[in-house]
């Protein structure tokens, strides 16, 4: 027997059977063993690519509502901006025309124009860093724009306290004014009371008809009466001062300085002209005050202007 046939005979011995028992359920095992593999990383692939395209998804929906967010809030600030701008506006005519009617009459009240508005409370209840974090998201997170939600909230605390500053300022004059005022016009009433009280005594004396002093306050108390009666705003301090005290004061001087009943007169007199002069100092201040008031604010308001005028450009090209 040749090796040619000794090999075919142990492979038909031993060889076939081992392939047909062993080898062949191997392979096939194996082959099944890649297919499973091949499906699982298939599954795995594409449970990869939808794991990540929801993060995907997620992160854009996230994104848009952060958008939108910041663009919501950027609308409402500038709308409250603007409308602070306005309300400061007019509250600063306001301060020029009071300051104008002062002027004109510096010794009477003038009351200023308090204008209700809510503007600044709503803006301070809104977070700076909400407002700075929508503007670095429409815009860009840059040196310029953390520097511009800075200034916008700088010229907002100086608005605030400046106005309650004003105010308060004001209201101290008229607070001012009508205390002095009370007393000028007790001094006056005193005045007319020492006046009837020589007019009286000088009758009781029954020297009235030959008592110049006498004789003189009598006529004036008369026309006094009548002018008040006839007058418009012959009750206020500027009338009593003009056309009353003053005259009556110049007149006692060059007629009857040397008679002892009008030094009483004149000792108040003095006080009034005082009480006056402090009167004319606080208004001199008021005015100073509400023109100070107009142009800081004024100066207030245009520096808030370019930033407003910027979130709206922000908004509209992105």
């Amino acid at each position: 027997m040749n090796c040619w046939t000794q090999i075919k005979e142990f492979a038909h011995d031993y060889l076939y059977p081992l392939l047909k028992d062993f080898i062949i359920p191997l392979a096939g095992a194996g082959v099944g063993a890649w297919a499973s593999l091949s499906v699982f990383k298939r599954q795995t692939e594409e449970n990869r690519r939808t794991h990540e395209q929801s993060i995907l998804n997620n992160f854009k929906e996230e994104h848009d509502r952060q958008n939108k967010l910041a663009e919501k809030n950027l609308n409402h600030f500038t709308w409250l901006l603007d409308d602070l701008i306005g309300y400061v506006e007019k509250q600063t005519h306001d301060y020029v025309d009071t300051a104008k009617e002062i002027k004109r009459n510096p010794t009477s009240p003038h009351p200023l124009s308090i204008r209700a508005s809510g503007t600044l409370e709503r803006l301070f209840s809104i977070r700076n860093d909400d407002i700075f974090f929508s503007l670095i998201r429409k815009a860009l997170d840059t040196a310029d724009n953390r520097a511009r939600v800075a200034r916008i909230y700088k010229q907002l605390d100086f608005i605030k306290f400046s106005m309650v500053d004003y105010r308060l300022a004001y209201k101290s004059h008229i607070k001012l004014y009508h205390k002095i005022g009370k007393e000028y016009r007790e001094n006056i009433e005193a005045i007319r009371n020492i006046n009837s009280d020589i007019i009286e005594q000088s009758r009781k004396n029954g020297a009235l008809r030959i008592d110049p002093l006498a004789l003189y306050l009598d006529e004036l108390r008369y026309f006094y009466v009548y002018l008040v009666e006839r007058i418009p705003g012959a009750t206020g301090l500027t009338w009593h001062h003009a056309v009353f005290l003053r005259p009556f004061m110049k007149e006692l001087l060059d007629d009857f300085r040397h008679d002892s009943r009008v030094d009483a007169i004149f000792n108040i007199g003095r006080r009034n002209n005082i009480l006056m002069g402090r009167i004319l100092h606080s208004s001199e201040d008021a005015i100073t005050g509400l023109e100070r008031g107009n142009r800081m604010l004024t100066e207030a308001i245009e520096k808030l202007r370019p930033e407003v005028d910027y979130i709206k450009q922000v908004l509209l090209t992105t």
